[in-house]
């Protein structure tokens, strides 16, 4: 009798152990941990972010996008806008941005996001772009000064 409550007690033990085990991966699978989110800027909000930034007058950023993502390690902000190219030329002497260029592989890095309708920053046909740092952010930038279209990338 003590023998089989003894085997009683042994299954119970093991199959709370694989319930136990199992509990994270099914509840990974059914309640997906998806820590990221997208907030979108209005056009006003997104001028004045991007006058802070250029330390520019807010009415040189015309048909301003912007977007912020949080996502579980980082927080990148994205602008697409026009503006004219002395307000870019000083935002670059300013920062301190060093031009490189723009391979594939840093386009795929950096600018590409498919998740972005939007967001198109191949379009400007540029083959330089220009980074660097400022107060633990990375910026990026990509400026066609004929179109006096850019899309800027802060992480």
């Amino acid at each position: 009798m003590m023998k089989k409550v003894t085997q009683g007690v042994m299954i119970i033990v093991i199959l709370l152990g694989f319930v136990l085990a199992l509990t994270p991966i099914i509840g990974s699978i059914i309640f997906k941990d998806d820590a990221s989110s997208t907030i979108r800027g209005k056009e006003g909000a997104i001028q004045s972010a991007l006058a802070e930034w250029f330390d520019a007058p807010k009415t040189l950023f015309v048909d301003a996008k912007g977007i912020r993502q949080i996502r579980k390690d980082r927080v990148i902000a994205r602008f697409s806008f026009s503006t004219p190219p002395d307000v870019v030329r000083a935002f670059i002497t300013k920062r301190q941005l060093k031009q490189k260029e723009l391979t594939a592989s840093a386009m795929q890095k950096v600018f590409i996001d498919t998740t972005i309708p939007w967001w198109k920053p191949d379009a400007l046909q540029r083959k330089t772009w220009f980074t660097g740092h400022h107060k633990k952010k990375i910026l990026s930038l990509i400026y066609n000064e004929k179109t006096q279209r850019a899309v800027l990338v802060i992480q």
